[in-house]
């Protein structure tokens, strides 16, 4: 394409317009998986039906990770030393004994 261009002349020869393209980018950032299920398991600990008695062993997660054998036994031990499952065994040993259930233990 030949353009003439006298002297003097202040038009200008082409009118560009520049559009920028819609982008867009999404970052999706996850925890690993061992401190997804620490997180999920601090709140596990805190559940209890009707407020009193230990439910430690439900995921009320949708997509709960997996826990490691050291959570597992926390979860598990948690369970044992919980005053109110001590106190409910507890209770239990002593209707038993009263009842005379298992006379081979004096």
């Amino acid at each position: 394409m030949n353009v003439a261009v006298a002297s003097g002349d202040n038009q200008p020869l082409l009118s560009a317009v520049l559009q920028v393209a819609a982008a867009s980018s999404s970052v999706s950032v996850t925890p690993p998986q061992h401190e997804l299920a620490a997180e999920q398991l601090k709140t596990e600990e805190k559940q209890r039906l009707l407020g009193v008695l230990p439910d430690f062993f439900v995921s009320y997660a949708q997509d709960a990770a997996p826990l490691t054998a050291a959570q597992k036994f926390q979860l598990g031990l948690k369970t044992i030393i919980d005053p109110v499952s001590l106190l409910g065994t507890g209770i239990s040993a002593g209707i038993q004994q009263a009842r005379n259930n298992y006379p081979e233990f004096g």
